[in-house]
Parts: structure tokens; C-alpha cells; sequence
């Protein structure tokens, strides 16, 4: 064990020896406190650089103050017009949605919006904005001044703008018949089947732009059943989905299949298919966790499995897209850029062609062109494909790092969704020590989200179960109401156990109508059994948090573990489906591999025990919606440094005072509940050095010292150290 410097009074240090000067031990006698000086709160640095013009649309900012901040103050976005918070993220239209973390150092801000920006869009932030409501502040209480700042997106994801390959002259008139099965692969694990319903059988016909007409068309299936198409902006389509390949199978089987087109002045057109079975393996790209760290400046090359059909049909395809939908790369590329053989398990993605910081969407497509008819003179061209596609995320590193190996890529939900959650904040801040969390113990939130596409959310209310009405108002892209307790009772109080009804409404649609019967939280508060062994952890080896059991369990109920780096990213998530990570709400404990974490660092864990509940009409509005009440539990873990040197955590010594019985008085302040030991010297040399009581920090990451050890002789040096 090394044994580190002392901290100075007033220093953001932890390897100086810090004095109180004879003047001021002198006034005690004058009853006269010293107080020591502070240095001014500053911002040190803010990520994407003020100016910058290159960001990333997902990347957020990260900001790092030059002090330990004022962590019990939570980060609260300004809603226009309804609450005036802490800091402002706004693009010209208005302000954003973002989602604001501490990082576990106290010391760094991120802001991360919800969606992906658009290219090319600037960006401005603003912290403490006139009118802030609780805002930012230092640990030791020094004000934040109001700071503001921009950047842009960049205009372009990358790419290469030969990949988009021009319309020819003449376009004539087409059409496709397609059977697809949609997967997801989250991890190295082998790709799921999309939510919802992955598989579909569409046909599509498209009229040329200087025509014929296209009047209609129809289908008819090997059981001769027959399926108009019908018309769909300036399309006849023919679109059904299917909840899994059986279902599409047994409804859409293969075998021989008739399509029939019907355009102005033209005889009808009489196609003949023969539709095979869906092709055997699954795409899966084999260097999945490579993928999720590119190094942008360098050439990638994106591995899978082998397609082994062997039909004369067989197509592999990759695709990639950026955050806004825009596809910047596409092999084989139908204007010649590039080829790919069916047979091929790789492909390079050239150096430059991605930005860094990036998160692409990518898909791998095993197909059988079956069908394929080059336009004769009546202009009429067609393909028909059954294909299977895994679809999979691609990140690139940017200046700030890898990114979060946890990190699960959820599909977009573009459908629109309500949640009402619940939920009561607890700190773990010693073994057998659980308090109520500081800041925000107790909240109540309630949102409604609009699809996509529309109809947009236009308005709504909450009745509570003794008949009181809270309108909701407007937030993003749909209605959100927060409510904020001082403790347990206070919210029970506003927002008790009961029965409520929430109605909205939608852009052209009646009111709608949600019942929501609210049970009273889980009465069972997560506690970390094995707290102290979590502040010492080896990052080389694996880790068992161990809790104490969810008892009384409800309803619904479930256990998340959630770990975070001190920027507040996620390097591990259990239950994760993304990682085949399942967690049982009956588990006492989780074992997390070795290697999650980084020597000498401090990590922040949330705990959850809570029940997820479906409203009973939840169908009845068209929305899917949930309850999600639940408790959860803050804690600490800290990673000791290579070889079991540890380099101590950085300590602040500031506030100084000498009371009116002449006892001296100080604060220091850290890292949530971390533990420091407290000596006293005559020498700035450490000699003579007396030990002081140990300390442990509250979940504010502070502590007040009182020197009553002794008789003081001036000067006397202070500091604060850790194992």
C-alpha cells in the first residue's frame, strides 16, 4: 500500500499538506473565524468543444467543472413555459428533450438527448438559466453562474456520396413481391426475432412517371384464394405481418403464386411466381463487439456467417444508415461502386468513411432473387425476393472514449406509448446504513407520446382517486407531468395507492380513456449485503454483489441492477436482454465479469425492486402503456489500482472555521460515502503527526471535521487520505 500526500484546506488535491496560518489560530482569542479561500467555479472543459461543427447527433455534451459539485441537486431540463430548470439544451425550434446525469467523480455534467439530432443542426446549451429553479452549485455551496455554449451537428454522417446512385433517365413502371423475417442481434449472442411482428408478405407495384396507369392489381395463393391490392399513395400494395415465421408460413406458403397488373390502355399483365422457402441460416455478424469500437481512421472489416445457399438467387446485402435514416454505405452497390459475392463472410469499410462518435445502423440480408424481369416494351420491370435480415448497430470511438460496453441497442418505438411511474429513491452509504436519497427521494411522472408518424398527443389530464383533476401538459412530442416529493409521505399524500383515470387526446381522434389502479409500493428497500467488499474490488477478476432478498414481492414484480462510469454510461445492465442476461426477482445476488471495470475507478450502482403492471383497458386507447412502481438504491463501488497499489481518492478541505469554543471546524469533501482517514502535523514535512478519527462521507460526498484532539499549537497542517 502506498501512502498518499496530505490534502490542503481550500485545494482540489490530494498530495499537499495544508495549513491554517498562525494569524488565524491567533484570533481564536478574538473569537474571530478564518475562513478558507475558495477558487472560483469555473468550467474546465465542455465536449463536443465550444464551436465545434462536427458532433455527433447522439453524443450529447459532457461538461467537467473544475470542483466537486452540489450532486444532491439533480439535473432538471427547462420545459418552456411550465418549469424553469437547471441547464437548457435547444436547437432553433426550441428546446430538447434530454435525460442529465452526474458522473460518479462529482465533478462532470452529461446531457444527453433522447432522440438522435438531425445533420447539420445547431446546437446551444445553457446552465442555470434565469429563473433556475434549484440551481447548480458546488459541493460547498458556491453558486454556478449562468454559463451557455454551442455546437453543430455535423452535416454528414460520413459516407460517400457515390453510394447514392442517380435515378436513370426513364424509370419504368415496377413491382416486387416480398417475404421477410426481421432479427435483432444485441451482442456476440445469436440475433432475436424483432417485437411485435417480424415477418411479412408484401407486393408492391409502382406506376412509371410518364406512364401507363396503373389501375390495380391482385394476387392469388397456390389454395387459389385471390387478394386485391389496393391503392396507397400512388401505389397498389398488398402488406400483412405475422408475429413469427410459422405464421407467415402457414398463411403465405411456398408454392406457385399469380400476379395480375391492370394499367390504362394495356392488356393485363399475367406474372407467373414460384415462391421457395425462406433461406436456412440466420445472418449474424460474427465480430459483433469489434463493431461497437471502430476506430473511424482505420479500414473495418465487418465479418458473418456464411450464407450457404446454394440457389442461383442467393444475394447477401449490407446496408448501413446513420442516426437520421441516411444510407451511406451499400454493398453490392446496384450503380457498380461495389460488388459482394453471395459467397463472401466479410467486407472492409474503408478508412474515413464513418465519422468518430458516430452509432450507425447496420443490416445483414441473406436473400433468394426468385423472380427478376428486366422492363420489355411495355415498361414493366419486377423482382421478387424472400430474404431473411438481422439488422445491428455499429459505433464509432469518439474523443472521448470507447463507448459504454453495455449499452443495448433498442428498436425505435414509433408507435407512441403512455407510462405512469412511481418511484422512491434510497442511498446506500455504509453497510448497514439506507437512507432516503438526498435531492429527489420521491417522484411521481406521468407521459404520453404520440406515434412517429402521428396523430400527435394535443392535450390530457390525470383524475386522482379522490376526484381531483392535474392537467398534463405538453413536453416534446407529446404531454408529461412530474411531481417531485420531500420524503414518502409527502408524495403518498399527493399521489396515494388508488384508483386513476387518464385521458388525452390525439390530433382527429376522440378523447381517450385509460383506467390506472395504482398499488402501494414494494415495502422491501434494496440494501447491498456486501457493501464494504465493493469499495475494494479487483477489476481482474469477477465480482458477486450480493443484496438483501426482495420480500412481500407484488404483482409484477422484477430486480434491475444497473453500474455506471463516472460519466455516467452504462458498463452493465442486468436483466439484459440485448446481453442474454436474465435476472428473477427471487435473485439475491449477480455476478459481474471480470474486466467490467476500470483499476482506480469509481463506479455509481442503482438497485431496483419494483413492479411493472399493464393498465387494465390498456388496449382501448390504441397506445400501449405500463405502471412501473419501485424502489431503488444508490451505492458505491470503487476499483483498487494494479498490483493492489491504491493512489487514493481525491479529497477537498474547505469551509474552514473556528467555532466560539475554540474548537476548529472544516469540511471535506469526495466522492459519495467514500472513507478517509484524518491526521494532524506541526510540519509541512508531516512530522509530529497525530490521527485524527476516520470519516465517511454522506451521500452528498461531504463530511464535517471537528478538531476537539488536543491542544492546538500554530501552524497546524492538515490532511485527508485513503487506503
Amino acid at each position: 500500500m502506498s501512502t498518499p500526500g496530505p490534502a490542503a484546506i481550500g485545494s482540489a488535491g490530494h498530495r499537499r499538506w495544508g495549513r491554517w496560518r498562525a494569524a488565524c489560530l491567533a484570533s481564536v482569542l478574538g473569537v474571530t473565524a478564518c475562513i478558507a479561500s475558495q477558487s472560483e467555479l469555473q468550467l474546465l472543459s465542455a465536449s463536443p468543444p465550444i464551436g465545434a461543427t462536427n458532433a455527433a447527433p447522439g453524443g450529447g455534451v459532457v461538461l467537467v467543472f473544475n470542483q466537486p459539485m452540489d450532486t444532491t441537486v439533480p439535473p432538471l431540463a427547462t420545459i418552456p413555459g411550465v418549469f424553469a430548470g437547471n441547464h437548457e439544451v435547444a436547437l432553433p425550434a426550441g428546446p430538447i428533450a434530454v435525460s442529465g446525469s452526474w458522473g460518479a467523480d462529482r465533478r462532470t455534467l452529461v446531457l444527453r438527448p433522447d432522440a438522435a439530432i438531425p445533420l447539420g443542426t445547431p446546437v446551444t446549451w445553457t446552465l442555470n438559466p434565469e429563473g433556475a429553479s434549484r440551481p447548480l452549485r458546488s459541493a460547498v455551496g458556491q453558486p454556478l453562474p449562468t454559463l451557455t455554449g454551442g455546437f453543430r451537428i455535423a452535416p454528414d454522417a460520413g459516407g460517400d456520396a457515390s453510394d447514392d446512385c442517380p435515378p436513370p433517365d426513364t424509370v419504368p413502371s415496377t413491382y416486387t413481391v416480398s417475404k421477410l423475417i426481421q432479427y435483432r442481434q444485441h451482442s456476440s449472442a445469436d440475433p432475436v426475432l424483432l417485437t411485435g411482428n417480424p415477418a411479412f408478405f408484401g407486393v408492391t407495384v409502382q406506376p412509371a412517371a410518364g406512364g401507363p396507369e396503373v389501375l390495380g392489381g391482385s394476387v392469388t395463393a397456390p389454395d387459389g384464394s385471390l387478394w386485391d391490392l389496393a391503392p396507397e399513395f400512388g401505389q397498389f400494395r398488398l402488406l400483412e405481418t405475422y408475429p413469427t415465421l410459422p405464421a407467415l408460413d402457414a398463411a403465405r406458403p411456398p408454392g406457385a403464386y399469380t400476379l395480375r397488373i391492370h394499367r390504362r390502355g394495356s392488356p393485363e399483365r399475367v406474372i407467373p411466381l414460384t415462391l421457395p422457402p425462406a433461406p436456412g441460416p440466420v445472418p449474424k455478424v460474427a465480430n459483433y463487439d469489434e463493431a461497437q469500437s471502430v476506430d473511424a481512421a482505420r479500414d473495418f472489416t465487418l465479418r458473418w456467417n456464411l450464407f450457404t445457399s446454394g440457389d442461383a438467387g442467393a444475394l447477401v446485402r449490407v446496408i448501413l444508415s446513420d442516426e437520421s435514416g441516411g444510407r451511406l454505405f451499400l454493398a453490392p452497390d446496384a450503380c457498380g461502386l461495389r460488388t459482394l459475392d453471395p459467397a463472401a463472410d466479410s467486407i472492409v469499410i474503408p478508412a474515413g468513411l464513418l465519422r468518430p462518435g458516430f452509432t450507425y445502423q447496420g443490416q445483414l440480408v441473406f436473400a433468394l432473387n426468385f423472380h427478376k424481369a428486366t422492363h420489355d416494351a411495355g415498361r414493366l420491370a419486377g423482382n421478387g425476393f424472400v430474404q431473411r435480415v438481422t439488422s445491428f448497430s455499429l459505433r464509432t470511438r469518439g474523443s472521448s472514449g470507447e463507448p459504454p460496453r453495455d449499452w443495448c441497442a433498442v428498436d425505435s418505438f414509433r408507435n407512441g406509448s403512455y407510462l405512469f411511474v412511481k418511484r422512491l429513491a434510497h442511498c446506500q452509504i455504509a453497510s448497514d446504513r439506507v437512507a432516503p436519497a438526498s435531492g429527489v427521494p420521491a417522484f411521481v411522472g406521468i407521459t404520453v407520446q404520440g406515434p412517429a408518424e402521428g396523430p400527435e398527443v394535443t392535450g390530457g389530464a390525470l383524475t386522482l382517486p379522490d376526484g381531483t383533476v392535474r392537467e398534463i401538459p405538453p413536453h416534446s412530442d407529446g404531454i408529461m407531468l412530474a411531481a417531485f416529493g420531500a420524503d414518502e409521505p409527502a408524495l403518498d399524500l399527493e399521489f396515494p395507492p388508488g384508483d386513476y383515470a387518464l385521458r388525452f387526446t390525439q390530433a382527429g381522434f376522440p378523447e381517450q380513456n385509460v383506467s390506472l389502479v395504482i398499488p402501494a409500493a414494494p415495502a422491501a428497500i434494496p440494501r447491498i449485503l456486501n457493501f464494504a467488499a465493493a469499495q475494494d474490488l479487483d477489476a481482474s477478476a469477477e465480482f458477486t454483489l450480493e443484496w438483501e432478498p426482495f420480500t412481500s414481492q407484488p404483482s409484477g414484480s422484477f430486480i434491475q441492477l444497473s453500474l455506471f462510469d463516472r460519466l455516467g454510461n452504462l458498463v452493465f445492465l442486468s436483466p439484459n436482454a440485448c446481453a442474454s442476461r436474465s435476472l428473477s426477482p427471487g435473485a439475491t445476488s449477480v455476478t459481474i465479469p471480470a474486466g467490467t471495470f476500470r483499476p482506480g475507478e469509481v463506479y455509481e450502482g442503482l438497485l431496483v425492486f419494483g413492479a411493472a403492471l399493464s393498465p387494465a383497458n390498456q388496449r382501448s386507447p390504441g397506445l400501449p402503456g405500463n405502471l412501473r412502481i419501485q424502489r431503488s438504491t444508490t451505492f458505491s463501488l470503487r476499483a483498487r489500482d494494479p498490483g493492489g497499489t491504491h493512489q487514493g481518492i481525491p479529497a477537498d478541505l474547505s469551509a474552514l472555521r473556528i467555532r466560539p469554543d475554540g474548537i476548529p471546524e472544516f469540511r471535506v469533501s469526495g466522492p459519495a460515502h467514500a472513507s478517509f482517514r484524518l491526521q494532524r502535523a506541526s510540519e509541512l514535512s508531516g512530522s509530529n503527526s497525530v490521527s485524527l478519527p476516520s470519516i465517511q462521507l454522506d451521500a452528498a460526498g461531504t463530511a464535517v471535521v471537528e478538531d476537539a484532539a488536543g491542544v492546538l499549537e500554530a501552524p497546524a497542517w492538515y490532511r485527508a487520505w485513503s487506503d
